[in-house]
């Protein structure tokens, strides 16, 4: 048996790290939840990925400035998998006697369109 030098590795996860949670749809083995896996922490910018099958979600610790939620989303489905996403619209609403009010609807939806990316300034 061969021994090896210990090694020491220093991470730091500053205020410049975002950390995502996507519901996966499709995973159905354990082997599904490591290609999501090594799919997403194959993307330059995700300093972490850990993906559970039971809960059908992966978390992702990603460095903002050099990487893209679509880049993010598109790794994803390379792999063979999507996420569920949900959309937010926002409309005006006459409310007489008041004048004009706001209504915010929010809606799942699979899969989703880039409104979700431009709507979080990705």
């Amino acid at each position: 048996m061969m021994n090896l030098p210990d090694v020491k590795v220093n991470l730091s996860f500053g205020g410049g790290v975002r950390r995502i949670t996507f519901k996966i749809i499709g995973m159905h083995c354990a082997t599904c939840s490591l290609t999501v896996q090594r799919t997403l922490l194959s993307v330059p910018g995700v300093l972490a990925a850990d993906v559970s099958l039971a809960a059908d979600e992966a978390v992702v610790v990603v460095d903002p400035g050099r990487v893209r939620y679509i880049d993010l989303v598109k790794a994803i489905e390379r792999a063979g998998y999507d996420i569920y996403r949900e959309e937010a619209t926002l409309g005006m609403t006459p409310f007489p006697p008041f004048g004009w009010g706001f209504t915010v609807g929010v809606s799942s939806v699979t899969p989703s369109a880039g409104l979700m990316v431009s709507f979080l300034g990705w």
